[in-house]
Protein backbone atom coordinates (compact mmCIF):
# COMPACT_ATOMS: atom_id res chain seq x y z
CA UNK A 1 0.00 0.00 0.00
CA UNK A 2 2.72 1.82 0.37
CA UNK A 3 4.04 2.27 -3.18
CA UNK A 4 0.29 2.94 -4.10
CA UNK A 5 0.32 6.22 -2.56
CA UNK A 6 3.77 7.15 -3.79
CA UNK A 7 2.95 6.69 -7.21
CA UNK A 8 -0.15 9.17 -6.93
CA UNK A 9 1.58 11.66 -4.58
CA UNK A 10 4.05 12.25 -7.63
CA UNK A 11 1.27 12.73 -9.88
CA UNK A 12 0.56 16.47 -10.46
CA UNK A 13 -2.91 17.82 -10.23
CA UNK A 14 -4.17 20.31 -12.63
CA UNK A 15 -6.46 20.70 -15.71
CA UNK A 16 -5.05 19.79 -19.02
CA UNK A 17 -5.07 22.04 -22.14
CA UNK A 18 -7.85 20.45 -23.58
CA UNK A 19 -9.78 21.04 -20.22
CA UNK A 20 -8.80 25.10 -20.28
CA UNK A 21 -9.79 25.47 -23.96
CA UNK A 22 -13.35 23.70 -23.51
CA UNK A 23 -13.73 26.19 -20.50
CA UNK A 24 -12.73 29.08 -22.59
CA UNK A 25 -14.78 27.61 -25.31
CA UNK A 26 -18.50 27.43 -23.00
CA UNK A 27 -17.75 30.93 -21.62
CA UNK A 28 -17.25 32.62 -24.94
CA UNK A 29 -20.40 31.47 -26.13
CA UNK A 30 -22.32 32.41 -22.83
CA UNK A 31 -20.70 36.06 -23.33
CA UNK A 32 -21.85 36.02 -26.97
CA UNK A 33 -25.28 34.57 -26.00
CA UNK A 34 -25.64 37.84 -22.95
CA UNK A 35 -24.36 40.25 -25.37
CA UNK A 36 -26.51 39.63 -28.15
CA UNK A 37 -29.68 39.59 -25.43
CA UNK A 38 -28.07 42.85 -23.43
CA UNK A 39 -28.67 44.30 -27.10
CA UNK A 40 -31.89 43.25 -27.72
CA UNK A 41 -33.03 44.45 -24.22
CA UNK A 42 -31.24 48.10 -25.22
CA UNK A 43 -32.55 48.21 -28.49
CA UNK A 44 -36.15 47.66 -27.14
CA UNK A 45 -35.62 50.17 -24.49
CA UNK A 46 -34.75 52.75 -27.09
CA UNK A 47 -38.09 52.02 -29.04
CA UNK A 48 -40.15 51.86 -25.74
CA UNK A 49 -39.16 55.31 -24.70
CA UNK A 50 -40.60 57.75 -26.81
CA UNK A 51 -43.94 56.34 -26.11
CA UNK A 52 -43.37 56.02 -22.54
CA UNK A 53 -42.81 59.98 -22.76
CA UNK A 54 -45.95 60.30 -25.40
CA UNK A 55 -48.15 58.39 -22.29
CA UNK A 56 -46.66 60.97 -19.56
CA UNK A 57 -47.46 63.89 -21.60
CA UNK A 58 -51.30 62.17 -21.96
CA UNK A 59 -51.43 61.18 -18.65
CA UNK A 60 -50.30 65.47 -17.66
CA UNK A 61 -53.10 66.34 -20.30
CA UNK A 62 -55.64 64.81 -18.81
CA UNK A 63 -54.49 65.09 -15.36
CA UNK A 64 -55.00 68.93 -16.00
CA UNK A 65 -58.45 68.50 -17.88
CA UNK A 66 -59.92 66.62 -15.16
CA UNK A 67 -58.86 69.15 -12.62
CA UNK A 68 -60.52 71.86 -14.66
CA UNK A 69 -63.27 70.08 -15.06
CA UNK A 70 -63.63 69.45 -11.53
CA UNK A 71 -63.18 73.25 -10.88
CA UNK A 72 -66.03 73.64 -13.21
CA UNK A 73 -69.04 76.06 -11.99
CA UNK A 74 -71.60 74.14 -13.94
CA UNK A 75 -74.58 76.20 -13.29
CA UNK A 76 -77.17 75.96 -16.25
CA UNK A 77 -79.14 79.43 -16.77
CA UNK A 78 -82.69 79.92 -16.86
CA UNK A 79 -82.66 80.75 -20.58
CA UNK A 80 -83.68 77.73 -22.96
CA UNK A 81 -79.94 76.33 -24.50
CA UNK A 82 -77.86 78.17 -21.94
CA UNK A 83 -75.27 75.40 -21.81
CA UNK A 84 -73.94 75.15 -18.32
CA UNK A 85 -71.66 78.09 -19.10
CA UNK A 86 -69.86 75.97 -21.86
CA UNK A 87 -68.85 77.36 -25.54
CA UNK A 88 -68.84 74.50 -27.67
CA UNK A 89 -67.18 75.00 -30.99
CA UNK A 90 -65.41 72.62 -33.63
CA UNK A 91 -61.92 73.00 -32.24
CA UNK A 92 -62.68 75.04 -29.42
CA UNK A 93 -64.22 74.95 -25.72
CA UNK A 94 -64.23 76.86 -22.92
CA UNK A 95 -65.79 76.87 -19.55
CA UNK A 96 -66.05 78.75 -16.18
CA UNK A 97 -63.94 77.82 -13.38
CA UNK A 98 -65.57 78.42 -9.64
CA UNK A 99 -63.08 80.13 -7.05
CA UNK A 100 -59.68 80.20 -6.16
CA UNK A 101 -58.06 80.90 -3.29
CA UNK A 102 -55.18 83.39 -3.27
CA UNK A 103 -53.34 86.03 -1.01
CA UNK A 104 -54.42 89.10 -3.38
CA UNK A 105 -56.52 91.26 -1.27
CA UNK A 106 -57.91 93.11 -3.99
CA UNK A 107 -61.57 93.03 -4.94
CA UNK A 108 -62.04 90.85 -8.37
CA UNK A 109 -64.25 88.07 -9.51
CA UNK A 110 -63.14 84.82 -8.01
CA UNK A 111 -64.84 83.50 -11.81
CA UNK A 112 -62.00 82.13 -14.35
CA UNK A 113 -62.50 81.18 -17.97
CA UNK A 114 -60.40 78.03 -19.22
CA UNK A 115 -60.56 77.30 -22.92
CA UNK A 116 -58.92 74.73 -24.91
CA UNK A 117 -58.99 74.33 -28.77
CA UNK A 118 -56.61 72.82 -31.33
CA UNK A 119 -54.11 74.22 -34.00
CA UNK A 120 -51.73 72.66 -35.98
CA UNK A 121 -51.31 69.27 -33.82
CA UNK A 122 -51.20 71.29 -30.49
CA UNK A 123 -53.70 70.98 -27.74
CA UNK A 124 -53.20 74.57 -26.28
CA UNK A 125 -54.95 75.40 -23.05
CA UNK A 126 -55.67 78.60 -21.49
CA UNK A 127 -56.93 80.15 -18.68
CA UNK A 128 -57.77 83.68 -17.64
CA UNK A 129 -60.43 86.25 -15.51
CA UNK A 130 -63.11 87.41 -16.45
CA UNK A 131 -62.57 90.74 -15.92
CA UNK A 132 -58.91 91.29 -17.39
CA UNK A 133 -58.92 88.80 -19.83
CA UNK A 134 -55.48 88.37 -19.88
CA UNK A 135 -53.56 84.83 -19.66
CA UNK A 136 -50.72 82.90 -20.62
CA UNK A 137 -51.24 80.05 -23.92
CA UNK A 138 -49.93 77.02 -22.86
CA UNK A 139 -49.43 74.43 -25.02
CA UNK A 140 -50.26 71.24 -23.24
CA UNK A 141 -50.54 68.46 -25.93
CA UNK A 142 -48.39 67.70 -29.02
CA UNK A 143 -48.93 64.94 -31.95
CA UNK A 144 -52.97 65.62 -31.81
CA UNK A 145 -54.32 64.51 -34.85
CA UNK A 146 -58.40 64.90 -33.93
CA UNK A 147 -60.48 66.14 -30.97
CA UNK A 148 -64.24 66.18 -29.80
CA UNK A 149 -65.69 67.18 -27.38
CA UNK A 150 -68.88 65.88 -25.16
CA UNK A 151 -70.46 67.12 -22.55
CA UNK A 152 -72.66 64.83 -20.32
CA UNK A 153 -75.26 66.66 -17.92
CA UNK A 154 -77.97 65.94 -15.48
CA UNK A 155 -81.40 66.35 -16.60
CA UNK A 156 -80.16 67.57 -20.58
Amino acid sequence: MLCHESKTAGRQRGFTLLELLLAIAVFALLAQGTSQLVAAVLQTDTVRQPQAAELRALGRAMSVMQRDALQGYWHAGKAKGSGHGVTLEKHRVSWVLGAERDSQPLPRSDLRVVEYWLAEGVLWRQRRGLENGQGQPQRLLEGVVELRWRMHAAGV
